[in-house]
């Protein structure tokens, strides 16, 4: 797997408030859902659970764009 999908992963839940962090027992789709972030997990778990070997350059330019863009957005409720 890419190293850059988990570290991102990282990135976004160490950016948000205690309370949307992501909780040990969600999987990351649960999470997204829960903080209403608009991106698939599903190139993540693809590669996670074997489904494909690597993540495409397209789907992780697009993901380290959205998370950019949802840590600016929420970047005041840090709290």
């Amino acid at each position: 797997m890419s190293v850059a999908y988990p570290k991102l992963l990282v990135a976004l839940n160490d950016a948000l408030s205690d309370a949307q962090k992501r909780k040990p027992y969600e999987t990351v789709s649960e999470w997204f859902a829960r903080i209403q972030f608009d991106q698939s997990a599903k190139p993540y778990a693809d590669v996670r659970y074997g489904e494909r070997d690597v993540i495409d350059e397209r789907s992780l330019h697009d993901f380290k764009v959205s998370v950019r863009q949802y840590i600016q957005h929420h970047k005041g409720e840090r709290s």
